[in-house]
């Protein structure tokens, strides 16, 4: 892949956040845990983090790498949390069977999929997509 990968922190009541956009992979997975120790070394922090809406492309380095960042949080006795996981984030780690790194740190519950629909009350449509009746069954 590239190495086209964006980190930006932002900061609000203690709580540090990374924006990690771009692709995480084992070109650039490396730089999470670069900036993840500068930024636990050069902060105080109630909690870290890392806003996942812009990642494109993640692999097994890059979840590595995620982990990585928690158990350094974690060694910092900081909270650790995935926010906003794009399609690519959520899939990879259920390839990796990663699914903790997804959990709320306070509920323990894993978010709802992404794009997914509520599952519907009606089991049957009395009409198919293009508005017509459906045709009589023998």
């Amino acid at each position: 892949m590239s190495d086209d990968l964006r980190i930006r922190l932002h900061t609000r009541a203690g709580d540090l956040c990374l924006l990690v956009a771009g692709e995480v992979d084992m070109a650039t997975a490396y730089l999470l845990g670069r900036v993840t120790t500068a930024v636990l070394r050069t902060r105080d922090a109630a909690s870290l983090s890392m806003d996942m809406s812009a990642v494109t492309f993640i692999d097994a380095a890059g979840i590595a790498a995620v982990i990585g960042c928690r158990r350094e949080a974690a060694e910092h006795r900081l909270p650790f949390a995935i926010v906003n996981p794009s399609r690519a984030v959520t899939s990879t780690i259920g390839l990796c069977g990663a699914e903790h790194l997804l959990r709320d740190p306070v509920t323990g519950r894993l978010p709802a999929p992404v794009g997914q629909a509520a599952p519907s009350r009606h089991r049957h449509r009395s009409r198919p997509p293009s508005g017509r009746p459906l045709p009589a069954r023998p």
